[in-house]
């Protein structure tokens, strides 16, 4: 009668004593475990749509086509991505800290490779990190509480990963809303997690070496229109834009992804973005950034599009000398050109073609005659 709840005496049943370390009879393991192992704890877990902590600024996020908006009194930044709070508390414009509360969405990633479900119990949330090797810290012991007239569980607990950079706090609070109990084995009883990096690295966008350069001029270009909407042209993987929640399809031989009304392609189905394509009609729209940075716009004239590129140092290979056609009965410019990027990472391919909707004219000068921009990653 000792009785059977967490503080109850002589309740232990048996202990079972491993070790990791196998000399005898070793059996290899295959090169994804090992690879994983070699990641760090912010390798293994982001990014998250599009946003890594430690190294995602205010302005990324802002590229990527959302909001950042100062806290109350005009402190801490905070940003909303797919339901996930951002939070960048200490200002410096890098953030540090992700949110997640209970009556939203666990990224679909961490529920596959880590287990994470806003359904697990305290039991259940403390055994996972312990089974991955975090350090556990003990905020506020389980106990019984009431919240609106029904009983809860009250606890909280930091999980800080075996290279201590990321720490994960739990929250339980709030829960029983549907009888689901107020135990440390009770189901939906926590309120929030809180995830926070002590590896601050400022703008930092993590690069592959084939993609790294010592050249000021070089890193700038390519960084300068990429990531848009999270996504960097042959950097980007399909797997990415999965757990970003976006669709990606299987079109013949390549893959396709359509993202905040652009066209991402990976031609050779190696699972990498390398092409994307913007469409000039009612409803497609450029990237705001390229539009508030390089000056770009649906409106312009061929020949302010080629003067624009010229002007950012490009080189141009005109495709298809301007010439008078015809389509649906009215005449319109045809004509293509292509702008490298000095880095040598980036062309741009512009087709001039189905214009004159509404008799802007069809020569070089004319406006709205752009009918798509091809960028590609060399």
């Amino acid at each position: 009668n000792e009785g059977y709840s967490i503080y109850s005496k002589k309740s232990l049943y048996g202990i079972t004593i491993k070790t990791s370390a196998i000399q005898k009879g070793v059996t290899q393991q295959t090169s994804t475990p090992q690879s994983s192992s070699q990641q760090s704890s912010i390798q293994q877990f982001f990014p998250i749509y599009g946003v890594t902590l430690g190294q995602t600024t205010t302005d990324d996020t802002r590229r990527m086509g959302y909001e950042v908006k100062a806290g109350s009194n005009g402190t801490s930044n905070y940003s909303i991505i797919e339901t996930i709070w951002l939070r960048d508390f200490d200002n410096d414009n890098v953030w540090e800290t992700m949110i997640i509360h209970n009556d939203e969405k666990m990224p679909q990633v961490w529920i596959n490779k880590f287990g994470f479900n806003l359904d697990l119990s305290y039991s259940e949330w403390l055994d996972l990190f312990k089974r991955m090797g975090f350090t556990i810290e003990i905020n506020t012991s389980p106990q019984t509480t009431e919240y609106q007239g029904r009983n809860t569980l009250k606890a909280e607990f930091t999980a800080l990963s075996p290279d201590k950079l990321l720490s994960f706090k739990l929250y339980f609070n709030y829960g029983n809303r549907n009888n689901e109990g107020y135990s440390i084995y009770s189901k939906k009883s926590l309120d929030d997690i809180w995830i926070k990096t002590s590896a601050i690295q400022k703008g930092v966008t993590p690069q592959s070496s084939s993609q790294q350069s010592s050249n000021p001029v070089v890193k700038r270009f390519f960084s300068d229109f990429f990531p848009i909407y999270g996504i960097t042209l042959g950097q980007t993987t399909t797997y990415d834009v999965k757990r970003m929640g976006y669709e990606v399809e299987k079109k013949g031989s390549y893959n396709y992804s359509y993202i905040e009304t652009i066209q991402f392609y990976d031609w050779d189905n190696d699972n990498v973005y390398e092409d994307m394509a913007i469409f000039n009609n009612d409803y497609r729209k450029i990237p705001q950034t390229w539009i508030n940075k390089f000056g770009f716009n649906f409106d312009l004239s061929y020949s302010e599009w080629l003067d624009l590129f010229q002007k950012m140092g490009c080189t141009i290979t005109i495709n298809t000398n301007p010439q008078t056609t015809g389509y649906e009965g009215r005449n319109t410019l045809k004509a293509k050109f292509s702008a490298l990027s000095p880095d040598k990472l980036l062309n741009f391919e512009l087709y001039f073609e189905k214009g004159n909707k509404n008799n802007e004219g069809y020569s070089i000068s004319s406006k709205k005659s752009l009918y798509y921009i091809n960028v590609r990653k060399q």
